[in-house]
């Protein structure tokens, strides 16, 4: 699980880093989610933009057996020298931390995990002609085990049905659906 959520981390950076800067501001989108095997409870997402390429994202999720889980991203765009540092928050207070850059559409760099290990990853992310993108990741951890996964990810706005397909390591495949139903007005 460990393995999987460090992947996803880096390659949500990898993304991160593809779309560098956006407009100023900040947007809430909140509402509810349900997914596989009855799971699902309320999410509220709050992400603050300085129009720099920095990013704070503040997201929750309340499951429907009441417990409350709290992650906090920090991004931070040098523009000089087209570095990002990724600093992720958990809801232990264990901190993650992820800086690359992005060439040629591939992004790259180093990971440190909350308990200090460290390694590097690269990643590449495309939009497929049907409308899901597909992130591919090689991650090689200190030791120098190399672990690739693929993602891809496919999002109906008209049902707020969020598709995933994940292809790990050794071949094996896993997806996913969820139902988002943001509250009105942050749609």
């Amino acid at each position: 699980m460990k393995k999987y959520f460090l992947l996803f981390t880096i390659c949500t950076f990898s993304l991160g880093l593809l779309a560098t800067t956006a407009n100023a501001g900040e947007r809430t989108r909140s509402g509810t989610v349900s997914g596989q095997n009855g799971r699902g409870g309320a999410y509220n997402n709050t992400i603050s933009r300085d129009g720099q390429g920095n990013v704070t994202r503040n997201q929750s999720v309340t499951t429907n057996n009441g417990k409350t889980l709290n992650r906090n991203v920090a991004r931070d765009y040098d523009k000089e020298t087209g570095t990002a540092t990724r600093t992720i928050t958990g809801n232990n207070g264990q901190t993650r931390t992820t800086t690359g850059s992005v060439e040629n559409g591939v992004a790259s760099g180093t990971y440190t995990t909350g308990n200090g290990k460290t390694g590097t990853f690269e990643a590449t992310g495309t939009r497929n002609e049907d409308g899901t993108t597909t992130r591919s990741s090689t991650v090689t951890t200190q030791e120098g085990k190399v672990v690739n996964r693929s993602t891809t990810t496919g999002y109906d706005r008209e049902t707020g049905t969020l598709n995933r397909t994940i292809t790990n390591n050794k071949g094996k495949t896993r997806t996913g659906t969820l139902l988002l139903q943001p509250n009105a007005g942050n749609q």
